[in-house]
């Protein structure tokens, strides 16, 4: 999947709720580091999600607003940090079907 996104020309924005060094490990494994432009980890923020903070900094780091963003998640928290108010404005999509707005 991201690949493909790489290939429609999608900026590749990771924000992780996890470490750096556990997110470095998990692309590596998943051998997708080369199509990432910008990462963000519980290391970047105060607090991880459904909280906004690594959320805040992906965003900023990528030097994009959330109106032009799309969420991809894989988990609870990412649900409901994409369902706060303050991003209503984007769409979310949620990896296995989990749901979709």
């Amino acid at each position: 999947m991201v690949a493909r996104l790489r290939a429609d020309g999608l900026k590749i924005v990771i924000a992780s709720s996890a470490t750096k060094a556990d997110l470095d490990a998990l692309l590596a494994i998943a051998k997708v580091t080369d199509l990432v432009d910008v990462s963000t980890t519980s290391d970047d923020a105060g607090q991880s999600k459904p909280a906004l903070d690594i959320i805040e900094v992906a965003l900023e780091k990528a030097q994009m607003a959330s109106t032009t963003a799309v969420m991809i998640g894989d988990s609870p928290y990412d649900i409901e940090a994409a369902s706060n108010p303050m991003y209503r404005r984007w769409r979310f999509a949620a990896v296995d079907g989990m749901t979709a707005a």
